[in-house]
C-alpha cells in the first residue's frame, strides 16, 4: 500500500505513506478453528492495521512453522536487545476531503 482513501458517511480522509512494503487491513474475518488448529491466523486487535508484515496460515496438515520461509513469523528486531534496528513506518493522514 502507497496511499488509500476512506469514503465515511462523513469527512473521507486519504492515507499515505512514503514506506515501501506497508500492508493495509480492514476489518477482522470472523474466528474459525478446525480440528488440527493449522489455519487459525492470529489478527492485531482492532479493525483497521497498517502493518510491515502478514502471519502465515497453515494447511489442513501442517501447521504454518513447517511450511517453509514464507511461514516464519514476522520478527523484525527484539526491542530490548537492538533498539536501532527497528523499522520505521511512517504515515500521511489528510483529512481536507479532496
Amino acid at each position: 500500500m502507497y496511499w488509500c482513501r476512506f469514503e465515511t458517511s462523513g469527512q473521507p480522509f486519504t492515507v499515505a505513506t512514503e514506506n515501501e512494503d506497508v500492508f493495509f487491513r480492514l476489518f477482522t474475518p470472523t474466528w474459525k478453528t478446525d480440528q488440527w488448529h493449522n489455519y487459525e491466523p492470529i489478527f492485531p486487535s482492532g479493525d483497521i492495521s497498517f502493518m510491515q508484515g502478514i502471519s502465515s496460515i497453515g494447511t489442513k496438515t501442517q501447521r504454518n512453522e513447517t511450511t517453509g520461509p514464507m511461514g516464519m513469523k514476522h520478527i523484525f528486531y527484539d526491542y530490548e536487545k537492538e533498539p536501532a534496528r527497528a523499522k520505521e513506518l511512517t504515515l500521511y493522514f489528510d483529512f481536507s476531503g479532496k
